[in-house]
């Protein structure tokens, strides 16, 4: 009675191992698969990274030429109040010289 009884123990127990032997196979396989994602997550947030750090040279060089593009836009600004002036002054000294004219040509 004895024998039987260890045997049924014997036997449930190794049912037993049975069993977490399959726990543990599928806790491996679930294993595996986080660490492929965590593979796979890791990969795209270097892609991510590295297209957020292109984008973030191409803001800076877009800033740089806004910046030469205001530079430029100031300095032309400058240049046509100069001519704006000098056009001014010449239309000015235009119009006493066709009134020195007119006085001469009176005086004639």
């Amino acid at each position: 009675n004895k024998i039987k009884t260890l045997t049924e123990q014997i036997s449930s127990l190794n049912q037993k191992i049975v069993e977490m032997s399959d726990e543990q196979m599928n806790a491996e396989s679930s294993l595996s698969d986080a660490n492929n994602e965590k593979v796979q997550l890791t990969s795209e947030l270097e892609a991510a990274s590295r297209c957020v750090e292109e984008t973030n040279q191409k803001i800076a060089s877009y800033e740089e030429k806004l910046r030469e593009m205001g530079t430029k836009l100031e300095k032309s600004d400058k240049e046509n109040s100069i001519v704006k002036t000098c056009m001014a002054e010449v239309s000015e000294l235009v119009t006493d010289k066709e009134n020195e004219l007119a006085a001469v040509k009176s005086k004639l």
